[in-house]
């Protein structure tokens, strides 16, 4: 039936039929192979990376070539607007595997599946030096850094809050 198609409508030879036909499956290969392959990163396990809310593909993409999760910022494009990711990939904290590809990767991005959030309960009254222990233990967050953050004003105000009431709180310098 496709022949007859493509014969009655083209005006093609037998050879010239072939041809089309066999430069169409090189190209379904050729982006087949491209978009469906995995991509190793250079640690060979799963990186974390962040999406904040309102970031850009681009950004987005950027991120992901720096962290070495993909290695071609431009397949990537393609397969992000093949698959319609410009507006909406959801922002979170996602943990991508080693090996992904590029549409499953988008996929990832679209669908919104960011890693688990980890439960920490803080107690009333609790101590920096304690809290910064915990925080380490539950969160891997370096405690010296949360302590200097716990004292650097600039950072506080960047928060939003207000660093005179929170003076009792603060660690002394």
């Amino acid at each position: 039936m496709p022949k007859i198609f493509l014969s009655k409508y083209l005006n093609l030879s037998k050879n010239e039929l072939y041809f089309v036909v066999a430069f169409f499956v090189f190209v379904f290969s050729f982006f087949a192979f491209t978009f469906y392959t995995p991509n190793y990163n250079k640690f060979g396990k799963s990186i974390t990376i962040s999406v904040e809310k309102g970031a850009t593909l681009n950004g987005v993409i950027e991120n992901l070539y720096d962290t070495t999760v993909i290695p071609s910022k431009t397949n990537m494009k393609i397969a992000s607007f093949f698959l319609g990711a410009d507006k909406n990939i959801k922002a979170g904290s996602y943990k991508i595997p080693d090996g992904i590809s590029y549409v499953s990767l988008v996929s990832l991005l679209l669908k919104g599946e960011p890693r688990k959030q980890i439960l920490v309960t803080i107690q009333e009254g609790i101590w920096q030096n304690d809290l910064a222990k915990i925080i380490k233990e539950k969160l891997n967050v370096d405690e010296e850094e949360f302590l200097t953050l716990c004292k650097d004003q600039k950072f506080i105000k960047s928060l939003g809050l207000d660093v005179a009431t929170l003076e009792g709180y603060l660690l002394p310098e």
